[in-house]
């Protein structure tokens, strides 16, 4: 599922989520794998909430 598609095109969402997977990409070229997952994480489960 894309990520526009799981937010329902709610743009501070998107945002959001955006910043945490760049995040997680940054983490993960570094080497933090724990890290990248984590933001992985939390910008999935912010997509998958109702708010």
């Amino acid at each position: 599922m894309a990520i526009s598609e799981a937010a329902r095109a709610n743009a501070t969402k998107l945002a959001r989520a955006n910043g945490l997977l760049a995040k997680g990409d940054t983490d993960a070229a570094a080497g933090k794998y724990v890290s990248a997952l984590v933001d992985y994480e939390f910008a999935w489960t912010l997509l998958q909430r109702d708010e």
